[in-house]
């Protein structure tokens, strides 16, 4: 009877690269199938609003671990294949080619789609959404015969998008739900210096306003707001969040609730399957609640963790959560969880500035805008729960560090 173990890894992203990485680099030398439905080996998706999408970066920037690294690793990829059933109990894979593979473990690494609201004209040519490749090479093609777009959204996409459209020459239009850029992510005074760095940039912001439908008029096409504002434009791009692509865990059986839960191995309510990544709402000993980060940093470190466990190590996924998002000359880094802050202080310096979050006094979350040396100092506020002084540090005079010291003191 052989004893050889086949595992399977179904996702084309950050996660899905990272866990079969890490598989190879723990020894694991059984059957490994990589099943991904895009024409790429996995990829990672930040530059798709950034270099990619301006033309500044190709594969090379997306595709870290490309089809050789597969192949000398003797791992199986299969690109261009839909993953279409997922049967826990008799553990098999069913893929749109016919075949139905066998596994002993399987990583759910399936990641999320972007979210399309119903109105009318959503699926013309012209509207565009950025999550793939494809979507962003579609974008680059139309904006390169285009002068003007409106964007619509007021988070990470909508702002990172709007923003290289506009390093591409376009004229952009940025219609946001709120007062400010990114105001739900980061506060309104954070939301306020993001809407400026926008308007700097020759960007006109519509605030209060969302999209109630799309339409092409005598060959003009027109965004329409609900304030009963029309835009006219040559593209539209809806940058209005995502969704967990949990739709083999459903139809699975699998706990299910705004993703795949997890326990804080990665392990589903099934034990052969695990996830991790964006698709992934996994229980965190550090907040005693379950987190579904969809974000680059989390879907990397959690598909370690992910493979370690699937080769039966037992290791808790409790990291803080980190994010990062470049716009024009900003660099911004945010740790930790700024939901549950109460209360938001910044400090302005000659280079840029700094937040931090806290409730009941005690730092839940920090983020800089190009204060790179303040990273690690962050870090360690939130680790070490350290309760600050509002007024010492919202004054650039006092070291950052000494926040540390006194956290730790």
């Amino acid at each position: 009877m052989s004893t050889t173990r086949t595992f399977v890894i179904v996702g084309g992203g950050v996660a899905a690269a990272e866990a079969a990485k890490t598989l190879h680099a723990e020894g694991y030398a059984d059957d490994l199938l990589v099943v991904t439905d895009e024409p790429r080996p996995p990829y990672e998706r930040p530059p798709l609003t950034k270099e990619y999408l301006r033309g500044e970066a190709g594969d090379e920037k997306l595709v870290k671990q490309p089809a050789s690294f597969y192949e000398d690793a003797g791992i199986e990829l299969r690109t261009g294949v839909h993953a279409e059933a997922l049967d826990v109990r008799g553990r098999s894979l069913a893929l749109d080619t016919g075949e139905a593979v066998r596994f002993d473990r399987l990583l759910l690494a399936t990641g999320s789609r972007a979210l399309l609201p119903r109105l009318d004209g959503v699926d013309a040519p012209w509207v565009h959404v950025v999550r793939t490749a494809a979507d962003a090479d579609r974008l680059r093609e139309a904006a390169g015969s285009s002068s003007s777009v409106v964007v619509a959204g007021g988070g990470w996409i909508g702002a990172e998008t709007a923003a290289s459209l506009r390093q591409m020459g376009l004229a952009v239009t940025l219609v946001i739900p709120g007062s400010e850029v990114l105001e739900r992510h980061l506060g309104a005074e954070l939301g306020r210096e993001l809407s400026d760095l926008q308007e700097r940039h020759g960007v006109r912001l519509v605030r209060s306003s969302r999209v109630s439908g799309l339409r092409e008029t005598a060959g003009m096409r027109e965004v329409v707001l609900d304030t009963g504002e029309i835009l006219a434009t040559d593209l539209a791009v809806l940058g209005l969040g995502a969704v967990p692509a949990h739709e083999l865990a459903i139809a699975a059986g699998l706990a299910t609730d705004d993703g795949v839960l997890v326990d804080e191995r990665l392990r589903s309510s099934a034990d052969v399957v695990f996830a991790a990544g964006d698709v992934a709402s996994a229980w965190t000993p550090r907040y005693g609640d379950r987190v579904r980060s969809a974000h680059w940093d989390n879907a990397r470190r959690q598909a370690r963790t992910a493979a370690r466990n699937i080769l039966g190590m037992a290791e808790a996924y409790d990291r803080v959560p980190y994010f990062y998002s470049d716009q024009y000359d900003l660099g911004m880094e945010i740790l930790g969880r700024p939901d549950l802050g109460a209360d938001q202080h910044l400090r302005r310096t000659d280079e840029g500035l700094v937040a931090v979050w806290t409730r009941d006094g005690v730092v839940v979350a920090g983020a800089h805008a190009n204060v790179w040396d303040s990273k690690q100092v962050l870090d360690r506020l939130i680790a070490e729960r350290a309760v600050i002084d509002p007024e010492m540090f919202r004054d650039p005079a006092v070291p950052l560090d000494a926040f540390v010291a006194e956290a730790a003191a």
